[in-house]
């Protein structure tokens, strides 16, 4: 298990005490289930179920641990048993019996445990959505809306469930600027060029009244399960703009004045 590229670099921050008394806790377990107290050890298998998920070691790494404490094991009953085919056999199933009980009972925590956690994240997820001061508006590679949380909803004047799978320049952008938003998604998807990624900068975007208005936009790139997304942090800065133009008309008044 040390040299096991998930499992070593897991035990290779415990102390030689805790991993003693971690194989002591597991040989125990495995004596008591030997011995037909299968439920305990079923017991400390789904606890280890559940820390591997927790951990991020993959189902995958535990099965292979198994299969080589199992290629360990079958050299020692074959010397052990070879003049009697009979045990023999039974010696070499029964541990594979065993180990097949074994996996069954880590999956079954190990699942479930995954699926757990991918609910408190698109909880948490849709928390910070629905909680965030910005409009945050994703799309995927085609260019459709996949997120559109409450100040987005606000900011345009568009619910969620009539923006969703629907183009966002045909919603959110003035007309006249649409084909430069597409020319720029098409660049970045065929040669991963970008100018705005990552970087805040101003645009004008559209409310549902057909009202144009300007937004500081921030765009992140982010991979998923399915292809490339992109998620838009926008904020409303009319009253920036219209304070930044007050004061630029004064200052001009002032300039042509004898004040």
């Amino acid at each position: 298990a040390r040299s096991h590229p998930e499992f070593g670099p897991l035990l290779s921050v415990l102390s030689a005490e805790e991993l003693d008394a971690q194989n002591r806790e597991s040989r125990r377990c495995l004596h008591e289930a030997t011995a037909g107290n299968w439920k305990g050890y079923e017991e400390h298998l789904r606890v280890q179920g559940v820390a591997y998920a927790k951990m991020g070691v993959s189902f995958a790494g535990w099965y292979d641990i198994a299969r080589i404490v199992h290629a360990r094991h079958v050299p020692r009953l074959v010397e052990t048993y070879r003049r009697n085919p009979v045990r023999l056999t039974g010696a070499l199933l029964a541990p594979q019996d065993f180990m097949d009980r074994a996996l069954m009972v880590i999956g079954e925590e190990y699942l479930a445990t995954k699926q757990n956690l991918v609910y408190e994240v698109q909880a948490r997820n849709a928390a910070i959505l629905e909680s965030s001061l910005d409009a945050i508006v994703c799309m995927d590679a085609s260019g459709r809306i996949c997120e559109f949380n409450q100040a987005a909803e606000e900011m345009f004047g568009l619910p969620r469930a009539e923006v969703f799978g629907k183009p966002l320049a045909d919603l959110l952008i003035p007309q006249r600027m649409r084909e430069v938003y597409r020319d720029g998604l098409e660049r970045y998807l065929r040669t991963g060029e970008a100018k705005v990624l990552g970087k805040r900068f101003e645009v004008t975007a559209l409310r549902v009244d057909g009202a144009e208005f300007p937004v500081e936009v921030a765009i992140v790139p982010t991979a998923s399960d399915a292809g490339i997304l992109f998620t838009g942090f926008l904020r409303d800065i009319s009253d920036r703009k219209r304070h930044e133009e007050t004061r630029e008309l004064w200052a001009h008044v002032f300039k042509q004045s004898d004040i």
